[in-house]
């Protein structure tokens, strides 16, 4: 149901849902009718993913967001109506499903500046940065200590965490969706709901704690 999310304790049950994937760098996975490039390459062979998921309130704003920017006609995450607001720890076409961590769960996240990644010829995706703090880092860290093999640009040290509005933006399109998300703004910290493993191969979500 939309604005609900696992939490962390509940582990064990699968959904089927659809999520917005992005790599690590801005690319982004079903962009339809584009063939993606050697470097994205690996989005489209059912990649895996490990991410933080927002409690109810701070899905609530993030989709409030994804709603302006659809009422005004720009790209938007909220037009599918299966998307989830999340930050990506974690991607790669194996990741497994984890029985745990071994540092705490961040309990909030803080939000940093608009960015934009590339995304094509004339086009970005829109996110907004989230800060990595010690919590953060220390638990990003132990993510990647129970799942290997994840690509390069999800690893400590190469990776930029956010949360995303827009996909392919075009270049003629920034100025007014960033006058909408500055028209929507989200509180400075959301807090994390929980944790869950995508599975893109089986369009799955699993809860880990």
């Amino acid at each position: 149901m939309r604005g609900q999310v696992p939490s962390v304790a509940a582990r064990g049950a699968t959904r089927t849902t659809r999520s917005a994937v992005l790599h690590p760098a801005g690319f982004s996975t079903g962009r339809a009718g584009r063939v993606p490039d050697a470097g994205e390459r690996w989005l489209t062979l059912g990649v895996r993913s490990i991410e933080l998921v927002l409690d109810p309130d701070s899905d609530a704003a993030v989709r409030a967001a994804w709603d302006a920017l659809t009422a005004a006609d720009l790209p938007s995450l909220g037009r599918s109506g299966t998307n989830d607001p999340h930050v990506t720890l974690a991607a790669g076409d194996a990741l497994p499903i984890p029985d745990g961590f071994d540092a705490p769960v961040p309990t909030t996240l803080r939000l940093g500046g608009l960015l934009l990644f590339p995304a094509g010829a004339g086009r970005s995706v829109l996110v907004r940065a989230v800060v990595v703090d010690p919590g953060l880092s220390a638990f990003h860290t132990a993510v990647h200590r129970v799942a290997p093999d994840a690509v390069e640009t999800s690893l400590p040290g190469a990776w930029s965490p956010h949360v995303t509005f827009a996909r392919r933006v075009r270049d003629e399109d920034l100025p007014a969706a960033v006058a909408t998300l500055r028209a929507t703004p989200l509180p400075a910290t959301l807090t994390v709901g929980g944790v869950r493993h995508w599975d893109g191969g089986t369009k799955t979500v699993t809860p880990v704690g």
